[in-house]
């Protein structure tokens, strides 16, 4: 397995279609443009059902709003917990890149991993964001951890080691409790 020699070589990876493991401050996620065949490969090296969706990660509250419906309370429910441990479930833009992840609702990521949201940001566009992992097993929190086929893995550290709190926004409701879980009920409470 490859290790990326930093942000530009991932980058690179990712723009010829190659997937990516990466750090994020939860576990260690796998990533590919939202692109069929890196999709595919995605579900392929995780040996993940093809009907469960894949949540995407982006750099910004404003790349969250090219993929999914964000009313002004959802937007400020966002920008007050990201960048963050969180997963965001909102009425997706059903984009043919959506389409190739999620269905009607997408879980969308703001890692605040410096890297990550770098490599995201320079990139201008989402990746997949699920764990770098077979389905079942439990997920890395370090890439010396990483055990599913990818092209190169971004070396860091994932300084809380558990995974992200989903809250699907619509409904003010937590789905999975994880990472900072606290921090959402407060939240929930403010704005819902």
């Amino acid at each position: 397995m490859m290790i990326c020699v930093g942000v530009k070589h991932a980058i690179n990876v990712l723009k010829k279609g190659g997937i990516v493991a990466y750090p994020t401050e939860t576990v260690y996620g796998v990533g590919a443009l939202l692109r069929k065949d890196g999709v595919e490969r995605v579900y392929a090296v995780k040996r993940r059902e093809r009907n469960r969706p894949l949540s995407i990660a982006v750099s910004s509250v404003d790349m969250v709003e090219r993929y999914a419906v964000v009313g002004d309370e959802a937007r400020e429910f966002i920008e007050h917990l990201s960048p963050g441990p969180y997963t965001f479930v909102l009425p997706s833009k059903m984009t043919c890149e959506v389409r190739l992840v999620a269905g009607e609702k997408v879980g969308i990521r703001i890692p605040s991993h410096s890297l990550t949201l770098r490599m995201i940001e320079e990139l201008g566009e989402a990746i997949t964001s699920t764990s770098a992992n077979i389905s079942g097993a439990p997920p890395p929190t370090s890439w010396r951890e990483v055990n599913i086929e990818v092209d190169c893995i971004l070396k860091g550290e994932c300084e809380l080691g558990i995974p992200s709190t989903v809250v699907d926004v619509e409904r003010g409701v937590i789905l999975r409790r994880g990472a900072m879980v606290e921090k959402v009920e407060k939240a929930l409470d403010e704005f819902f």
